[in-house]
């Protein structure tokens, strides 16, 4: 350690310098060390975060999954939905902060997209297969594949 008054190399934590005389007290110093501590440790978990980038995003696909079932963009709707939950997911994992209000809406919009999705499909595949079976039944099924597609059975 060297003594600020003189400027002599003194032994690390003395409490007088031997060579001026002058009295140390470490308190003051010691209370400075660990707010630059502090500083340092906050700075560090900030850099450690992930983009902000990433919780909108999720935002954002979250909203096209759930549009795109009220629109009808067909199987974009699926992969918007999961674009948004695996950025969610990946947003959160890394420890994110400031975004994660966001990450977390864009998450549940793709979870509520996907589950509409699912549900459409489903519903849409049950109506179909209920048609041709009633169209087959009712001897309607060659009329309406001569006026649809034109093609005789």
């Amino acid at each position: 350690m060297i003594c600020p008054t003189c400027g002599k190399e003194i032994e690390d934590g003395a409490l007088v310098c031997e060579y001026c005389n002058q009295e140390f007290t470490y308190e003051e110093e010691a209370v400075e060390d660990a707010a630059k501590v502090e500083v340092v440790e906050d700075d560090a978990v900030v850099a450690n975060q992930p983009s902000k980038v990433l919780a909108i995003i999720a935002l954002v696909c979250g909203i096209l999954s759930l549009a795109g079932n009220i629109i009808g963009l067909g199987i974009l709707s699926p992969v918007f939905a999961i674009a948004s939950i695996v950025l969610a997911v990946v947003y959160m994992k890394k420890g994110g902060v400031d975004g994660k209000k966001m990450a977390k809406i864009g998450m549940i919009l793709g979870i509520v997209g996907l589950v509409l999705f699912v549900i459409v499909f489903v519903v849409s595949l049950v109506v179909g297969i209920g048609l041709v079976i009633f169209a087959t039944a009712t001897g309607a099924l060659e009329d309406i594949l001569w006026e649809v597609f034109g093609i005789r059975m």
